[in-house]
């Protein structure tokens, strides 16, 4: 993705990703104010609104999001929810087989 296609999004209301590398400097996303690093450096203040700027490549960063178990011991208070505590189960025996994947 490009600084255009960055500020496109943002004018446009549309979901943006929250952390962006743009040369070497990593940004967060402050909702309605701008991308900030750990300098407190706006993005818009850093970039000069010419072509050259506007075309850099950002570079976004994802972290890892950790998988929550499920609690089934709250499932099992409510005795019509006996399949659901089943299905929790399975679903937590998934999340420490992919944990230990990892």
């Amino acid at each position: 993705m490009k600084v255009i296609d960055l500020l496109n999004k943002i004018a446009n209301g549309e979901e943006v990703p929250e952390k962006i590398k743009v040369n070497r400097y990593i940004y967060t996303y402050a909702p309605y104010i701008d991308y900030i690093n750990e300098d407190n450096n706006y993005l818009m203040d850093i970039i000069e609104l010419n072509q050259n700027d506007l075309n850099d490549e950002i570079e976004i960063i994802e972290e890892d999001k950790k998988i929550e178990k499920i609690d089934v011991n709250h499932l099992q208070q409510i005795k019509k929810w006996k399949r659901a505590k089943i299905l929790g189960n399975k679903i937590n025996e998934i999340i420490d087989y992919l944990e230990e994947k990892e």
